[in-house]
C-alpha cells in the first residue's frame, strides 16, 4: 500500500526518503560543474521546449556542433482521460515554499556561473500555474 500524498509530502519536506532526500537540480548541476566547466553543460528551460521547441532544439544543436534531422517531439501532450490537468491546492502547498529557496539558488548559480553562449540568459523563472499543459 503506498502512503497518502500528505505523507509523502512530509517525507519530502523533511528530507526523508524520495527524490528530494537527493538534492534538486541545482544541487545536481552544481555536481556536475565540479567535475566539468559550465561550458560543457547546457541547461534548458522545460518551458521553452514547450512553447518553442524549434529554439530549444537550435541552443542543442549549436551547443553540439551540427544540425539533427527532424523537429523535438514533445511528448506528454496527449489527450489522455486519466491526466492530472491542475495541481492540488494541498500540493501546491507543500511544493512552494519546498522549491522557492532551491530555485532561487539555481537563478543565482546560474546568473553567477554562465554556461555556454547560446543557453538563455537570465534563465526564466519558472512559471506556477494552476493547471498543467
Amino acid at each position: 500500500a503506498g502512503s497518502t500524498f500528505e505523507e509523502h509530502a512530509d517525507k519530502i519536506s523533511h528530507g526523508r526518503g524520495g527524490w528530494a532526500s537527493t538534492g534538486m537540480y541545482v544541487d545536481h548541476l552544481k555536481k556536475f560543474a565540479s567535475f566539468l566547466s559550465r561550458e560543457q553543460l547546457l541547461v534548458l528551460s522545460y518551458d521553452e521546449l514547450k512553447t518553442n521547441s524549434q529554439k530549444a532544439q537550435w541552443r542543442i544543436e549549436q551547443f553540439l556542433g551540427r544540425e539533427f534531422p527532424g523537429e523535438l517531439e514533445t511528448l506528454n501532450t496527449h489527450e489522455n482521460p486519466n491526466k492530472l490537468r491542475a495541481v492540488p491546492p494541498s500540493a501546491r502547498q507543500v511544493l512552494e515554499p519546498l522549491f522557492k529557496d532551491k530555485n532561487e539558488e539555481l537563478y543565482e548559480f546560474l546568473d553567477t556561473h554562465p554556461g555556454p553562449w547560446m543557453e538563455q540568459r537570465p534563465f526564466p523563472r519558472f512559471q506556477l500555474e494552476e493547471s498543467f499543459a
